[in-house]
């Protein structure tokens, strides 16, 4: 995801700040703050949206947010979300995240717009039929 888009979501979500000039100084379990979301920006809104109900589920109970993301990325083209939390927040916060990972099978990656999963391609990814049609036509070059 481009740093603007980066930036945004750790503007709006300070649980969601990370920096980029930690890579190659921070163990490798902390990928998330040296990399931040290892995606297309097509999931900012996701991501974003997401987001939204993670603090809300904390406002809600009344507790401070200590959702730390760990990594963010794709695989298996939809959206994975690895994070450490409370123990008392994991599990209403693993239900927010498996709704949006759940989400991102039906939006593109590369856009936002809806897509399909394309397992077609050298990469299984969510795309709408322009990028799709795009990397068809890169693979075929």
């Amino acid at each position: 995801m481009n740093l603007g888009l980066e930036n945004k979501l750790a503007d709006e979500f300070p649980f969601m700040n990370y920096n980029p000039q930690t890579i190659n100084q921070k163990p490798i379990s902390d990928l998330y703050e040296s990399f931040g979301c290892e995606c297309g920006d097509g999931w900012y809104e996701l991501l974003r949206e997401m987001c939204v109900e993670i603090a809300k589920a904390y406002a809600d109970r009344g507790i401070e947010i200590d959702f730390k993301p760990l990594q963010i990325k794709e695989k298996y083209g939809t959206l994975r979300v690895y994070f450490a939390s409370s123990d008392e927040m994991y599990k209403p916060i693993q239900e927010i995240i498996d709704k949006y990972e759940e989400k991102s099978e039906a939006v593109c990656d590369e856009c936002g717009l809806p897509g399909k999963l394309r397992s077609d391609l050298n990469w299984i990814l969510v795309l709408c039929d322009t990028h799709y049609q795009n990397e068809l036509n890169k693979k075929h070059k």
